[in-house]
């Protein structure tokens, strides 16, 4: 987790509260479903963020995701398995707490991006690739966006071409896990999230809190506007204690 200069305006904020709990969810439903050999670069990115904890204020941090491999599903008739990867620029906000040091606040203030590559078995050759992101002032589409490709120059999508920009429903790392394992397991992982057990609960909370608030936000823009709905959504800029 690399240091980098002061930032200026944050973006959403979080707690490191909220970004450990539902890292700690994860780590407890995602096991079955991904490749036990890269299991571990959740740990390491929970550790990253723990340890934001404690950095001094306004010290901009790089959270990274390294590779993480899920297990074969069968989409389709054709093997496949995602590799997860991400980084997130973060910068601690509130002082540190002695008593309860996760209530610290953080902003994502710089660059936003998961890394989705679907790879078929025993093949090196990536098949298909999205990115969850979160948007920055000036850049093209809505704030909360999903970007297929465009990180090359080959078509279609090249990287000189930023649009389109999917608006998407997805704020954190681990929303963004969320969804590629619902596109991979469909049914089976909808089932194993919505049990009974205190770390299924505590994900299924977390994520509705999320979503409701964004959802809310959504609707306020709309219900004030003179755009359509859509240039409505893709001009606004969110506040940033909206998940608080």
């Amino acid at each position: 987790m690399a240091s980098r200069v002061q930032t200026k305006a944050p973006g959403i904020v979080l707690s490191v509260q909220d970004l450990i709990e539902e890292t700690d969810c994860m780590l407890s439903l995602c096991y079955p479903f991904m490749e036990s050999a890269t299991y571990q670069s959740l740990r390491t990115y929970k550790s990253h963020v723990a340890a934001l904890a404690s950095c001094k204020v306004n010290v901009e941090k790089i959270i990274t995701i390294r590779p993480i491999r899920t297990g074969l599903a069968d989409v389709r008739k054709r093997i496949v398995y995602a590799q997860i990867s991400g980084n997130w620029a973060v910068t601690p906000l509130s002082n540190r707490s002695n008593k309860k040091p996760y209530r610290r606040n953080v902003a994502f203030s710089g660059i936003a991006s998961t890394r989705i590559e679907l790879f078929e078995k025993d093949s090196a050759e990536r098949v298909a690739m999205w990115r969850i992101e979160l948007g920055m002032h000036g850049a093209p589409g809505s704030y909360f966006h999903m970007q297929v490709l465009g990180d090359t120059a080959q078509k279609p999508f090249p990287k000189t071409i930023e649009i389109p920009r999917f608006p998407s429903f997805f704020a954190t790392p681990m929303s963004a896990i969320d969804y590629t394992l619902g596109e991979l397991f469909g049914s089976e992982w909808a089932k194993f999230t919505g049990g009974k057990g205190r770390n299924n609960q505590k994900w299924c909370q977390l994520q509705k809190r999320f979503l409701g608030r964004q959802l809310d936000w959504y609707r306020d823009i709309l219900s004030g506007s003179t755009l359509s709905n859509w240039m409505s959504i893709k001009t606004a800029v969110p506040p940033s204690d909206l998940f608080l």
